[in-house]
């Protein structure tokens, strides 16, 4: 600018400073002159007056500004603290009246710092703002005022999203729903009876096949017939010829238990089983011991042995003794087969057992000569082998099974070295044995009955097979379905 460029033009004296004088100060533009120098020299330089300003400056002291023997802040205004809090009291209450006697609370006027720090509008406008934001009307912050609102997103009331009216379910779903709700309603309805059919096809089929059956077996039980041939020698099993032999060892007087652990539903088919190897045992002269597990097992026991003992002159208490029922299931079994004597002190007819005839010299279960077991559960045979036969390895056992139990317990007969001597399963079993000793019993007698009702049931099974097949194709073949 103009006015650089003339200051520019001017020779500016540059000062010599000597070792022992005090260097000249220099004037430079801007630069305010001291005090002193003020008072000294109150006439503008050249160049202030070309710039046209005035720079006139008023001389002070800088003790005028802090005077040194008075405070900064009045301290009766800085520290009356009932004071400050009289002044923002915003409560709507009247201050309480002083008592006699007490200070005088009445408010004074603000000390000018005081008054300076008050903000303008706040004292200006503090009665609107106590009409215009009443106190809080509830929530926690009841009562007060001015308080600081919710943020917008939180205070901002936002709607739902609504749910869509239709369930989304499968058709799956919607069926069960269907027949939970067809349940309800037919709760507490009382449900018509079907009236049913006096004569079906059905019924008429099912009262055929039971005459028939009926007919066949009954007629093969009276009539004693000897349709049906018995067993060829070479079809007789092993394991039959097996309990044979054991038997055919015994000695006359030999001591032999019997445990009768079948039930009365099965005593028919379990009799015919074992009618011909209880004769045979009788044939030898063995004394013969009887116990059972079962509760109904001493009953069906004396049962047996009554229509066997006409034929061999066999008496209660002389050649047989019935020991009754062992009671607690394995635990009880295992504590006869260690202490028999205490387990069964009596014998089912009340005597004293261990003093009779067939158990003389008898006291542990290792003294008996063999033990034979007729059974038709797979689990009570199982207990017998696993508690007694164990712990009388030397003594023979054979076991009687029913056709229900023979599937599972064939296994302990089969093998190369079985855990029973002999075996015999139902009435096959029994007219097996039969075979062996030349003699027929209830086995063969209920031969004829067993062969002719099995016959009868195949063919009904085969005839109603292709009954139910010719229905099937037929109703295929109607008009409206497919082929």
């Amino acid at each position: 600018p103009d006015w650089i460029a003339a200051v520019q033009d001017e020779e500016a004296e540059i000062p010599i400073i000597l070792p022992d004088a005090e260097p000249e100060k220099p004037e430079w533009p801007g630069m305010q002159p001291e005090a002193d120098e003020i008072e000294a020299d109150e006439a503008e330089p050249d160049w202030v007056a070309r710039l046209g300003g005035d720079l006139a400056v008023e001389s002070f002291d800088l003790e005028d500004i802090h005077p040194p023997d008075e405070e900064f802040l009045p301290e009766d205004d800085l520290f009356d603290l009932e004071e400050l809090n009289g002044l923002f009291d915003d409560s709507d209450e009247e201050p309480e009246t002083p008592d006699e006697g007490g200070e005088d609370l009445t408010p004074t006027e603000l000390p000018e710092w005081l008054e300076a720090m008050r903000p303008v509008e706040s004292a200006e406008g503090e009665d609107q703002l106590e009409d215009a934001e009443p106190p809080v009307q509830s929530g926690p912050l009841a009562g007060l005022r001015r308080v600081l609102k919710a943020e917008p997103e939180i205070a901002r009331l936002k709607k739902a999203t609504p749910l869509p009216s239709r369930l989304q379910a499968s058709e799956t779903q919607r069926q069960h729903a269907r027949f939970l709700l067809e349940l309800i309603e037919t709760e507490g309805q009382a449900k018509p009876l079907k009236q049913s059919i006096p004569l079906s096809s059905q019924n008429l089929f099912r009262w055929v096949v039971t005459i028939l059956l009926l007919l066949a077996v009954g007629a093969a039980v009276f009539s004693e017939s000897a349709l049906i041939p018995s067993l060829p020698p070479a079809s007789v099993p092993a394991e039959v010829l097996r309990a044979s032999k054991l038997i055919e060892a015994l000695a006359p007087r030999s001591q032999v238990l019997v445990a009768f652990d079948y039930e009365p539903g099965t005593s028919g088919e379990m009799q015919a089983a074992a009618a011909a190897l209880m004769d045979h045992i009788m044939l030898k002269g063995a004394y013969l011991t009887l116990i059972s597990t079962s509760p109904t097992g001493p009953a069906l026991a004396h049962n047996f042995i009554t229509r066997l003992e006409s034929d061999h002159q066999y008496e209660t208490g002389v050649h047989f003794v019935n020991l009754g029922y062992i009671p607690g299931g394995a635990a009880g079994l295992l504590s006869f087969t260690q202490t028999p004597r205490q387990i069964t002190p009596l014998s089912y007819d009340g005597l004293d057992a261990w003093s009779l005839p067939p158990l003389q010299g008898i006291a542990t279960l290792n003294d008996f000569d063999m033990l034979i077991l007729l059974n038709d559960n797979a689990e009570t045979a199982r207990t017998w082998i696993e508690q007694v036969q164990l712990a009388i390895p030397e003594t023979p056992l054979i076991l009687v099974a029913s056709a229900q139990a023979e599937p599972a317990l064939r296994l302990y007969a089969s093998g190369t070295s079985p855990q029973v001597d002999g075996f015999i399963g139902g009435v096959f079993g029994g007219a097996a044995y039969e075979q062996v000793t030349g003699k027929e019993n209830l086995a063969r007698r209920y031969w004829d009955a067993l062969n002719i009702g099995l016959i009868v049931a195949v063919a009904t099974i085969f005839f109603g097979g292709l009954v139910n097949a010719a229905a099937i194709f037929l109703r295929k073949k109607e008009p409206g379905q497919a082929s």
